[in-house]
């Protein structure tokens, strides 16, 4: 299964430690990519459940299973509107917009 996250915040790192887990239980294969806006360091242990770090949208493969919006909540219906060709199903963090 081919992941995308859009941020690796708090929100966003605790997402990806929660799916990891539950696809290893499962026997699920997972690659998760990335989108990242700052140059903050990642934390050792969500650096390696991420296949690649991305910072340009045309280093984006051309299909993700899911897409996890986790970035901050005025930017979430620009994400959605951004990748939603790119991808079959998505998890939107709460809240979904902020107006």
């Amino acid at each position: 299964m081919k992941v995308l996250f859009t941020a690796t915040g708090s929100i966003g790192s605790r997402h990806i430690t929660n799916f990891t887990a539950l696809c290893k239980d499962k026997g699920i294969d997972l690659e998760i990519d990335a989108i990242r806006y700052s140059d903050r360091v990642l934390p050792e242990d969500i650096k390696q459940k991420i296949r690649r770090e991305i910072r340009k949208e045309e280093d984006l493969d051309a299909h993700y299973d899911i897409l996890f919006i986790t970035d901050e909540t005025k930017t979430h219906y620009d994400n959605i509107m951004r990748y939603r060709d790119i991808c079959d199903h998505m998890f939107i963090e709460k809240p979904i917009f902020d107006t």
